[in-house]
């Protein structure tokens, strides 16, 4: 008997950690309970396609005693809880674990050091690195901004050069683990490339938006969008060097010459045709009006 409850105790403990810190059961009754509700199927398949949390834990950082010590408990609870017709089956959780076991773990030994590499690198996750949370970047295709802050904790543009550089080899780090985890979607793994190549133009671009800038930058040529300056940055170099003209000409408070409007108004309604939404488009139609008041002045 002593032996019986020893065991319990010790696989208890081990448990343990799978579950959140804010929904931790107190009781082997309370594990169990919470090992019936969970269901064989919708775990397996969190842990094959690594879709997220599993008792409290990524997918993708499970480990085979992850796998032995869930296979430890759901033993000690077949056939429970009896007061329920939702009971664990330790057989239908032997049978699905061991089938889904050697494709998972071909994958987090992958994941899980690199991991371990970028682990408090940024604030995002609590510190914790997850490979598969490069699959929630977004970035506007036409206006260039995107959730660096939601995916990393701290946008590209107020990461230190070591961040910076981290996000760029943690995106090359992670390419074998998303091509894995799409595969095990049952998707094509050329997206990879895609989504990397991607999220590095918008690191280079985003690095640079405290560099590209312009002194004493009147308002009245500044864009605005939720609530933000849209980023010089996002500027072609052409579209910077006649901003800083106009710019030149309300600070002196000197009209450009006629030419030169004539010139810069032109190449506004170039933009317009070309453009019909976008960073160079915004500054265009700022820069636009300053040109024709000064044109044609009140």
């Amino acid at each position: 008997m002593k032996a019986k409850s020893k065991l319990i105790a010790s696989a208890f403990a081990l448990v343990m950690p799978f579950f959140s810190a804010h929904a931790a059961p107190k009781t082997e009754a309370d594990v169990c309970r919470t090992l019936s509700q969970a269901g064989v199927s919708s775990t397996v398949e969190t842990l094959k396609v690594f879709a997220g949390k599993v008792f409290g834990k990524p997918a993708e950082l499970w480990q085979q005693t992850d796998f032995s010590t869930l296979l430890s408990h759901a033993k000690i609870c077949d056939g429970k809880p009896e007061d329920s017709n939702q009971r664990v089956s330790f057989y239908s959780w032997n049978l699905a674990l061991n089938n889904v076991y050697p494709d998972v773990i071909a994958l987090t030994d992958i994941s899980l050091p690199v991991s371990k590499k970028y682990a408090g690198v940024w604030p995002g996750n609590d510190g914790v690195a997850l490979c598969s949370s490069i699959f929630a970047f977004r970035k506007d295709p036409i206006w260039l901004t995107n959730n660096s802050k939601e995916v990393f904790g701290v946008p590209f543009e107020t990461m230190t050069a070591a961040q910076l550089d981290a996000a760029r080899t943690f995106l090359d780090d992670c390419s074998p683990v998303l091509e894995g985890i799409l595969k095990a979607r049952g998707k094509n793994k050329e997206p990879v490339e895609k989504i990397v190549r991607s999220i590095k133009l918008s690191i280079d671009r985003d690095s640079r938006i405290p560099e590209v800038a312009i002194e004493n930058l009147d308002p009245e040529l500044v864009p605005i969008r939720d609530g933000k300056a849209v980023p010089l940055a996002y500027l072609s170099p052409n579209t910077v060097g006649i901003l800083r003209r106009v710019n030149t000409s309300l600070l002196r408070r000197t009209p450009l010459q006629t030419s030169d409007q004539v010139l810069i108004s032109k190449w506004a309604d170039d933009v317009f045709k070309l453009v019909p939404e976008g960073p160079d488009r915004a500054y265009a139609e700022r820069v636009k009006f300053a040109i024709t008041t000064q044109m044609f002045p009140k």
